[in-house]
């Protein structure tokens, strides 16, 4: 009876193990397995298994097509209110092994303002004729109004189309408009790695939108998600020199003066530059090691389990 209940604790211990890891690994491969610029989901207003959103704050009415649920009309009941809606989509990944690039189309009445974000802080929000970054309902330092026109971009006042890069691996953001004459999509502001965005506020991709002002619609349509940077690049992460250690090290203490010398020698100093950051457009390589060590932790569970069997009889 002992041996059989030893064998359960067991079988228990790994279930919960197994059931940490596959679920992590199950998003992973999702977008491992996809191609850069492959579609890795197509926004349903609705909401289905992967995207469940909510009326996060505020009063936000929303009215979605009845025909197409990748449509959806935008109206904040309540002036000079913030007013959110939108969810995170559990199966995209949001951390420094991923980046996408997001799409969304907007139709809006005059003067109509709406602002889309990918984690429910860092974000931009615009008119028809301008836009900006944004930190939650407040400009992002550096980054104030700019219209389109003082960008060279043809948009039409009815209509825009957006697409914005979310670079994971350096924390950034980079927002590109759609050129009317050009026909392609142009850059139209982008945040520095590192210092602007430290690092975003959810674990998974997010789709939300946010509107201020009452009484004004916008409708978003054509929004979906594609895999990687479609035109910008990761950009190498700075890292500490080497000789900044060395110079910071202090000099081994000595009570006193060795009687074979006239005097103490002087330490060395390592003079040789730190190598410059390798420089590198391709996305980086997953590192597996926190699920290797889970699952080594599973393989060692049951020989110990059997040990301790034998040691009871």
């Amino acid at each position: 009876m002992k041996k059989l209940s030893a064998i359960l604790v067991a079988a228990v211990m790994i279930a919960a193990l197994i059931a940490g890891v596959i679920p992590a690994s199950a998003a992973d491969e999702i977008y491992s397995a996809a191609q850069d610029g492959d579609i890795l989901y197509t926004v349903n207003f609705n909401g289905d298994d992967h995207f469940k959103p909510t009326n996060t704050k505020g009063t936000m009415k929303i009215e979605i097509d009845p025909v197409d649920n990748n449509k959806a009309t935008f109206t904040n009941e309540v002036d000079k209110v913030q007013a959110w809606w939108g969810g995170t989509v559990d199966n995209l990944p949001l951390n420094e092994d991923t980046c996408y690039t997001v799409y969304w189309t907007v139709a809006r009445t005059e003067k109509a303002a709406i602002g889309y974000y990918p984690d429910a802080t860092y974000g931009v929000y615009g008119y028809a004729d301008k836009i900006k970054f944004m930190n939650v309902a407040s400009s992002l330092t550096g980054h104030e109004y700019a219209t389109f026109e003082s960008k060279a971009i043809t948009v039409l006042p009815e209509l825009q189309h957006y697409a914005m890069e979310v670079n994971g691996y350096n924390a950034t953001l980079a927002l590109y408009v759609k050129d009317e004459v050009k026909q392609d999509y142009v850059l139209f502001d982008e945040t520095e790695p590192e210092y602007e965005i430290f690092l975003f506020m959810e674990e998974q991709l997010g789709i939300y939108f946010y509107i201020y002002y009452a009484n004004q619609t916008s409708t978003i349509s054509e929004c979906y998600v594609t895999k990687g940077l479609t035109w910008g690049e990761l950009k190498p992460k700075e890292t500490e020199p080497e000789t900044t250690k060395a110079q910071t090290t202090a000099a081994p203490i000595t009570t006193a003066k060795p009687e074979e010398t006239t005097a103490a020698p002087e330490p060395e100093v390592e003079t040789t530059a730190a190598p410059e950051p390798e420089v590198t457009t391709a996305a980086p390589k997953k590192e597996e090691g926190c699920k290797s060590f889970a699952l080594l932790s599973v393989l060692a569970v049951i020989p110990a389990a059997f040990i301790t069997i034998r040691k009871k009889h």
